[in-house]
């Protein structure tokens, strides 16, 4: 061994002519090696040349299942690749031992171009199917753990050699795989390589081959990068491909319709931003327009989610796109569960017309989970384009386009809850003005009718915010006029259930009909939609009143102690009954 590391051929010769076979015997080291693979190893041309003169076996393997022609394209020695070739060594050996490389794919994996030239012009095949699973390095799967060395070349990023493939008509821009039969500007897009998607289609590769596999069919290069979040890929085609003024339903290179995910709407409802050919202020997004047209927006998005009309709904999302509005803002909407949870908070315990659904939320109502749904976006919106593999132009003109949409937005929300606010601060008056008695009854119905359909209040709350004000009043008339403050007797009678309304708020942890409707939900999805609604809007009314209760919080977003824990769930609105419920 020590005679092939060091080169000393002579000595090599007279171990050689007093022990022919020598050649045979693998050499001590951490993994058995004949003295071929070490003299390639070592890159001792001569020595390599003198053992092949002595008969050695040109494809004689090591241990770990590497031939001489493995270690000589791995090290990239053109030389050793030639002499061995010449001698007859095997160009499309598979070694079974390390995830079944072939001879190319060591090559490719050390980006040597000139071997890997010369190995395919002496029939080094780039079809040939490796099976086995690689799961520390090499090529990572796609769609499963077979490859190719046309995959390899892409998850390597060989941009030289797929080049020279291409020039010399070795591999077509069309070609597809025989691993999966996955045409190559596919698994280009999947991986997110621009470079050789770019290389395929400047040598005519088609941007629409049908491809299926586990279940999904792909027509298009941008439903492929979209499945697998490559946003870079698809800022790339925009930029290429799509000019400021073309229709989007009549595009040729891409099918509209495919999109699914909001991060690719965007960016394609706003390929000027993409191309560069404008900018987020000039890009439809004039504040008068939209600052007009957001509660419509926020109305029809309602009505459309809560009545569970999905086609319907997703043809909106796609008008609304086109009108310039991210689709990310709306995405809460189509939560799977949105429509089931609007029918728990739009149930009317005082319903009179019984032909008419039993659970329609009023368009007050419809409008408050949009907003609490759309309001949940904005927080994410300064971040929403980074860390998508885009061009730094492109994440700064999207951002800067969902910041300006945010603030209208915003300023929409504001309002509405602005106007909720000052709805249920008029509570007291209302009930005491309008809804009690001189027989100190309630009027139950009327006072619910209000707080639902004019106010937006959910149901479970509105029949909460029922009960207070007749818990409260009961209190109020029991309270004996001696030893009350002068102050308090000089309140108004309005003022005064406001004042006892206040404490009975403060004073309450545990709300009955939150805790009713929570038992009602069939999933952990609806059950997590509902407590974010309901303790939201809770904590609104409660705010109304000047009393603060915590913010609810959701269970994946808790800290360990606090996720374990169901005081906090309690002291928001619902108790430890409330959280427990949640918690099952």
């Amino acid at each position: 061994m020590q005679a092939v590391v060091k080169g000393d051929l002579s000595l090599i010769r007279q171990l050689l002519d007093r022990w022919p076979l020598l050649h045979e015997r693998l050499l001590p080291v951490e993994y058995g090696i004949t003295p071929l693979c070490m003299a390639v190893r070592k890159s001792q041309v001569a020595i390599v040349r003198e053992l092949l003169a002595r008969g050695a076996a040109v494809d004689a393997v090591a241990e770990n299942g590497s031939t001489p022609l493995m270690f000589a394209a791995q090290a990239g020695h053109l030389e050793l690749v030639d002499l061995l070739l010449g001698m007859g060594g095997d160009p499309n050996w598979i070694n079974e031992k390390m995830f079944s490389m072939s001879v190319l794919e060591f090559a490719i994996r050390g980006k040597r171009l000139e071997v890997c030239k010369r190995l395919v012009e002496k029939g080094a095949r780039l079809d040939v199917v490796n099976s086995s699973p690689h799961p520390k390095r090499g090529a990572p799967d796609i769609w499963g753990p077979r490859r190719t060395p046309l995959e390899h070349i892409v998850f390597t990023g060989f941009t030289e050699f797929i080049k020279w493939l291409l020039e010399t008509k070795k591999c077509m821009p069309d070609q597809r795989t025989s691993a999966y039969d996955a045409p190559l500007i596919y698994i280009a897009a999947a991986r997110g390589n621009l470079p050789i998607a770019n290389l395929l289609i400047d040598h005519g590769a088609c941007l629409n081959p049908t491809f299926s596999i586990n279940g999904e069919t792909y027509r298009n290069i941008l439903s492929v990068a979209e499945a697998f979040k490559q946003f870079g890929v698809i800022e790339s085609l925009i930029t290429r491909f799509w000019k400021k003024d073309q229709d989007l339903e009549n595009a040729t290179t891409f099918r509209f319709s495919a999109i699914k995910t909001n991060m690719a709407f965007d960016l394609l409802t706003h390929q000027s931003l993409v191309s560069g050919d404008s900018n987020a202020a000039a890009n439809g997004l004039q504040q008068a327009f939209f600052a007009e047209q957001v509660h419509k927006l926020f109305e029809e998005a309602g009505e459309l989610a809560c009545f569970s009309d999905r086609q319907k709904l997703s043809n909106f999302a796609i008008d609304s796109a086109k009108q310039g509005w991210s689709t990310t803002f709306l995405s809460g909407v189509g939560h799977p569960d949105f429509a089931a949870v609007a029918r728990l908070l739009g149930k009317n315990p005082f319903k009179s017309d019984r032909n008419a659904p039993h659970a329609t939320p009023g368009a007050a109502q419809r409008l408050e989970m949009v907003v609490h749904a759309v309001a949940s976006r904005i927080p994410r919106a300064k971040s929403m384009f980074k860390n998508l593999g885009l061009t730094v132009k492109c994440e700064a003109a999207m951002t800067q386009m969902v910041m300006l949409q945010s603030e209208i937005m915003s300023t929409a929300i504001t309002q509405v809850r602005t106007r909720f606010a000052l709805h249920v601060a008029t509570l007291p008056d209302i009930a005491m003005n309008r809804f009690i008695s001189l027989s100190h009854q309630v009027n139950e119905r009327d006072l619910y009718r209000v707080l639902t359909k004019e106010w937006g209040l959910y149901d479970p709350l509105a029949r909460a915010a029922i009960r207070m004000v007749k818990v409260s009043y009961e209190k109020l008339r029991h309270i004996p006029e001696s030893g009350l403050p002068e102050s308090f007797k000089a309140m108004p009678p309005a003022a005064r259930l406001k004042a006892v309304m206040t404490q009975v708020l403060d004073e309450w942890d545990k709300i009955e009909e939150m805790v009713a409707v929570f038992h009602q939900s069939k999933s952990l999805g609806q059950l997590d939609l509902l407590s974010d609604l309901l303790f939201t809007q809770w904590r609104h009314v409660c705010a109304a009143f000047g009393v603060q209760k915590p913010v609810w919080v959701p269970p994946e977003q808790r800290a360990p102690a606090e996720a374990t824990s169901t005081s906090s769930a309690s002291s928001s609105a619902a108790s430890s009954d409330s959280a427990s419920s949640k918690t099952t």
